[in-house]
């Protein structure tokens, strides 16, 4: 069984950056890899939990640390991750692309969460064979985000619901009844490990994105020696601008002029 630990991170720069992704393999290497990160947090000095905001910011479990030793942390936490067999994935977006071109549709359009979750669902079950995993079932773990799980839910039942009516063209043609089979599931990743792979995983993206956007130039993650699969896919304002109009014509509604 394959396994995808997903984790969210929001910009708080302007314009905003939106950012939904984490790691997927499968569940044998995540119980090696649990093993392996909850040794890296009780070494000395130990940590109940590892965000990598925190070790930048010297917040939460690094209040108090010097640079040092917080970048010392992360690099170990990064090293972690390469030991094993794991694939990283995201979706990214600037906030006020949705904004601007959804502006006159029913809320839900407006989510990032439900933007992001409906547009990186089908993306990551066709990459698997990119990631050179089997195509089989994939259970998908969010960071407990209790204020939107709603949203993450209508999200995959309206993507479930738009496969089904359209079952004879789907790609991949396995993603209903092989692959997305199961609802997402929510976990504390103070508990599950992995899922704190997925906000070390998230928030470099996050960061990247922003120096992108600022005109600087991405700086690898603490500690990286060696990349990772990874599929990324970052939606422009042309997606949103042809989505409006795909939400428009079913609607029968014309948006109003902005």
């Amino acid at each position: 069984m394959l396994q995808a630990f997903i984790d969210d991170s929001k910009s708080e720069g302007s314009p905003p950056i939106f950012v939904l992704g984490g790691y997927i393999a499968t569940s044998d290497t995540w119980t090696r890899f649990s093993e392996k990160w909850r040794s890296a947090l009780e070494m000395r000095s130990r940590i109940r939990y590892f965000k990598l905001r925190e070790a930048l910011r010297g917040e939460g479990e690094f209040n108090g640390a010097s640079e040092a030793l917080r970048m010392e942390r992360a690099g170990i936490m990064r090293g972690v991750i390469e030991l094993f067999d794991i694939s990283g994935f995201s979706i990214s977006f600037r906030v006020d692309h949705l904004e601007e071109t959804h502006a006159n549709f029913d809320k839900r359009w407006l989510n990032p969460y439900y933007t992001a979750v409906s547009a990186l669902m089908p993306e990551l079950a066709r990459a698997l064979h990119n990631f050179e995993l089997p195509s089989e079932r994939l259970d998908i773990i969010f960071d407990n985000q209790a204020m939107e799980k709603v949203k993450v839910l209508e999200a995959w039942e309206a993507l479930r619901d738009h496969a089904l009516k359209h079952s004879t063209n789907l790609d991949p043609p396995d993603i209903l009844t092989q692959i997305l089979k199961h609802s997402p599931r929510w976990e504390d990743d103070k508990e599950v490990l992995p899922l704190q792979a997925a906000d070390m995983q998230v928030t470099w993206k996050r960061i990247s994105l922003e120096a992108e956007r600022d005109g600087q130039k991405p700086q690898p993650m603490p500690g990286s020696r060696k990349g990772l699969k990874q599929v990324s896919f970052s939606l422009d304002r042309d997606f949103f601008e042809a989505r409006a109009a795909r939400i428009s014509a079913a609607m029968k509604v014309e948006p109003h002029e902005p």
